[in-house]
């Protein structure tokens, strides 16, 4: 019986009519038929009207799926290993009061680092004694002993003069209880040597600055002049054929018409550029300034390349001295000019092709190619300056292109003794013949010979 009721609440409905059947063929009673009809009857109503908590029961049953036994008696879940309850799922709410409470968790230990930092610097602030300024504090050596500035009195060195400042104090104490009037007398005393500690120190500072304003003087090492310095030349500015003074500045004489005329070409710019009806000659004070630092500029050059020329006169002249002083017959020994091209073997001197123009050596053609350029440039209206340059240019090309030719000339003549040694021909060099190659051999074979007959 128990097992078919079993079966009945698995199966549902349908089971409770088979089984209905069943007890009709077994012969049950009828009561038994009713009373199983009733519970079918209850069973369809309670379906209509289910309560809540039923459904809930349902969907956990619904749920409940995995390789773990469960058993679902009386709305509680049992596992196999021990009593649990179903989850709850997580709020939105119950997230942000979680993350609410991690910040205030974090500013909490912010706050908690930042005093123990702040403790921490005063810590080392007491000990190394910082005042609130942030400077550190500069400590003085000071050195007590017994003379006419102070004294030790019972324990603490106070000045000469506040002993009997002391005792006029203690006399006055005498209607005061001892304790009181110990306390009185100690505070006095470190009063008053206070004071001796701020006399040693003003005394230590004065020192000191008397010894920054007035330093030792380091003795200067003399330098031993080196031999291989050239000595400086002294420069005399003198009226002469050479130099004059131009508003106040030493100048050469030649670069004076050269300023005139910078300064009148500036003072034409300065006028073209005015603006208005202003034709004054006169100039303004800004257009003063403005001519004066040109000016200023220009002459210091000149002044510039005044001093250089008087170096360079300084250096040879002193160079010549030198020279004289050492030469036997007291005469300057004036040094020869290296002539251009030595090692290409050209005699300037006895070569008749070649002569002197304008201080270069070139070939007697060019000289008629270069006076036809004079000529040229002279009636052009070039001024002389430039004509001179340029002639100089055009020498200087032709003593070039001479050199280029004697250089192909000398290179054709060793072309052809090296064809001449190499034939076996001897080749005469003007006081000896040398012998070639093949001769030599001829030598050898004629001496074997006669050994041999």
């Amino acid at each position: 019986m128990g097992k078919k009721n079993k079966t009945v609440k698995s199966h549902g409905e349908n089971s409770v009519k088979e089984v209905g059947s069943e007890i009709q063929d077994e012969g049950m009673d009828e009561e038994v038929i009713g009373a199983v009809e009733e519970g079918r009857h209850k069973k369809k109503k309670v379906g209509k009207n289910k309560s809540v908590k039923e459904l809930k029961e349902k969907k956990v049953k619904d749920s409940v799926t995995g390789p773990l036994k469960r058993k679902i008696e009386n709305g509680n879940v049992t596992e196999a290993s021990g009593d649990t309850q179903p989850k709850k799922k997580k709020s939105k709410k119950d997230g942000k009061k979680s993350t609410q409470d991690s910040k205030k968790e974090e500013k909490v230990e912010k706050t908690k680092k930042k005093k123990k930092a702040i403790i921490n610097q005063n810590e080392e602030k007491r000990n190394l004694k910082i005042p609130p300024s942030g400077k550190p504090a500069v400590k003085f050596d000071l050195h007590f002993e017994e003379n006419d500035l102070m004294t030790n009195c019972s324990g603490v060195w106070i000045l000469r003069e506040d002993v009997e400042k002391l005792q006029q104090f203690k006399a006055s104490l005498q209607d005061k209880n001892e304790e009181s009037k110990r306390k009185l007398i100690m505070f006095k005393k470190r009063k008053f040597g206070s004071k001796l500690k701020k006399k040693l120190i003003q005394e230590i500072k004065k020192m000191n600055e008397d010894q920054v304003s007035t330093p030792t003087p380091t003795p200067t090492p003399t330098p031993t002049p080196s031999p291989s310095k050239q000595e400086l030349v002294p420069l005399i500015f003198e009226e002469n054929h050479m130099m004059t003074m131009y508003e106040d500045v030493w100048v050469l004489k030649t670069a004076i018409p050269k300023l005139e005329a910078i300064a009148l070409r500036k003072l034409k710019q300065i006028h073209g550029a005015r603006t208005g009806d202003n034709m004054n000659v006169e100039l303004t004070a800004k257009e003063q300034s403005v001519y004066d630092s040109f000016m200023k500029k220009q002459k210091r050059s000149e002044n510039k390349r005044l001093r250089m020329l008087l170096i360079k006169n300084g250096r040879r002249q002193a160079w010549e001295e030198l020279r004289a002083s050492q030469s036997t017959n007291g005469k300057v020994q004036k040094r020869k000019k290296k002539q251009p091209g030595k090692y290409l073997n050209i005699d300037y001197a006895n070569d008749p092709n070649i002569t002197k123009y304008n201080g270069f050596y070139v070939k007697k053609e060019a000289v008629k190619l270069l006076d036809d350029l004079k000529d040229q440039l002279i009636l052009k209206g070039i001024p002389e300056k430039e004509w001179k340059k340029q002639l100089k240019l055009a020498s200087r090309k032709q003593e070039r292109l001479m050199k280029t030719a004697s250089r192909q000339q000398e290179r054709l003549i060793k072309k052809e003794r090296e064809s001449t040694v190499a034939s076996g021909v001897a080749v005469d060099d003007g006081e000896n013949t040398v012998e070639t190659p093949k001769k030599k051999k001829d030598k050898k074979q004629a001496k074997k010979a006669s050994r041999v007959g």
